[in-house]
């Protein structure tokens, strides 16, 4: 009997586009996205930024550094968590697993400016009732920490937790650890995967 859900936040409840990030910062520093994407990419800081060792301030000044140039911190902090699209499938279908009893928890790599602009954009967060983030962890999936870290927010046995992820090396993972876990694909797949699990969703 599923008893709790849990649940990837990018690219399962919000939609995302990293190309829309490079191209936002692109814009403030004056240079090309391809610049951006590189720069990012060279400071070497994106896992320990998603993982709470680095902080924006420290991830921010890498960039400015490798793109030679500086930028507003509030600007900065807009240009790269403005890139989220909600769907509207998805929280009816939150409602509808609450109001069948089953607990919901979020289970997310993301990091702190992501993370403050969807509380401040978005109402998403308000369907959870806990939430498994990597930079409060200091692990992100598929390692070991975060999911044994998701184990005891699910409070039922692994068996009777449904998991959903988008990344197939996340859902394995999460198989791994004795979850239900099943590749998100869309809305209307997540409710058959569900229904056949036995959840109401009526």
């Amino acid at each position: 009997m599923i008893r709790t859900c849990l649940f990837d936040l990018g690219n399962v409840l919000l939609r995302f586009s990293h190309e829309r990030m490079y191209e936002q910062i692109a814009a403030l520093a004056a240079k090309s996205p391809l610049d951006v994407k590189r720069a990012i990419e060279a400071t070497g800081l994106v896992n320990d930024f998603e993982c709470g060792r680095t902080s924006q301030a420290e991830f921010q000044r890498e960039i400015e550094r490798q793109l030679n140039c500086s930028v507003d911190p509030e600007s900065f902090a807009r240009a790269v968590a403005d890139i989220f699209e909600p769907d509207a499938a998805l929280p009816p279908i939150l409602d509808q697993l609450r109001r069948s009893g089953v607990r919901l928890v979020l289970l997310s790599n993301t990091n702190e400016i992501h993370f403050n602009w969807i509380q401040q954009e978005y109402d998403i967060l308000d369907h959870f009732d806990d939430l498994v983030l990597s930079f409060r962890v200091g692990a992100m999936k598929p390692d070991a920490p975060i999911y044994e870290a998701a184990l005891e927010a699910i409070r039922c046995e692994p068996s009777d937790c449904f998991y959903t992820d988008d990344i197939l090396a996340n859902v394995e993972a999460g198989r791994a650890f004795g979850l239900a876990a099943e590749l998100f694909i869309g809305p209307d797949d997540l409710k058959q995967q569900l229904t056949s699990l036995g959840v109401d969703l009526t």
